[in-house]
């Protein structure tokens, strides 16, 4: 995930090559409950939304909060991503934002007191390999994308069935997969967009206490765009 990178670049790990770009989804969102007052995007001031660290789930509430002037009325609660769903459902949280199996578990579970906030963010799937396994093993790193490219032709082209394997690989209900599917854009590519995203999300996270001092990361240095090259 474009959000993972960013974190990566305050680190000192380089020997990371993002290859590819497979997957653009804009499924993360905010579920909130109606009978905690909410109604619409304004109603969370002065209620709990919960979020997990590092993921997109903290940038997708980070926009969301800006877009609604709403830093100085709203609790924020860091919690781990597997714990996000219980907090909504305990109602020890008044929304959460969230994406996947996270959003159908609390879905599910409020029913007709669920209500969405989602909007046109757009997250970037990528795959990161290894960059000395990648730079010796380049036949087959570039055999897994093709592979990869043929399946998401696939997903695109049989749909009902592509999301029956999907539903039954995850352990989810195949309505769910129906319904999401219109959020995720299944590819292989790679251009100068994914990095724009991914230094985007850098210059959210260049004010986290953690990052307080270090230099802005040299993305580019993750970014291999000739596994690509070879693959057309």
């Amino acid at each position: 995930m474009d959000v993972v990178v960013a974190n990566l670049g305050y680190s000192e790990n380089t020997n990371v090559s993002i290859v590819a770009s497979i997957n653009d989804t804009s499924s993360t969102c905010i579920i909130a409950r109606k009978s905690a007052g909410i109604e619409n995007p304004e109603d969370l001031r002065g209620k709990k939304l919960a979020l997990s660290s590092g993921t997109s789930s903290e940038i997708y509430a980070a926009r969301f909060i800006n877009k609604y002037n709403l830093s100085d009325d709203i609790e924020i609660v860091k919690m781990p991503t597997n714990t996000i769903s219980s907090a909504i459902i305990t109602e020890s949280v008044d929304a959460i934002s969230a994406w996947g199996p996270f959003l159908y578990n609390a879905q599910k579970a409020l029913g007709e007191d669920a209500i969405f906030f989602r909007g046109a963010d757009v997250f970037n799937v990528l795959v990161a390999v290894d960059k000395d396994y990648a730079n010796k093993n380049r036949d087959k790193v570039t055999r897994v994308l093709k592979a990869i490219e043929k399946a998401a032709a696939f997903a695109k082209d049989n749909e009902s069935e592509a999301q029956e394997i999907v539903a039954r690989v995850v352990n989810l209900d195949s309505e769910y997969i129906e319904e999401i599917w219109q959020f995720h854009d299944f590819h292989v590519s790679l251009d100068v967009e994914n990095l724009e995203r991914v230094i985007d999300i850098g210059e959210y996270y260049k004010d986290d206490e953690t990052n307080r001092g270090k230099s802005f990361p040299d993305y580019s240095i993750y970014f291999d765009y000739s596994f690509m090259e070879e693959l057309y």
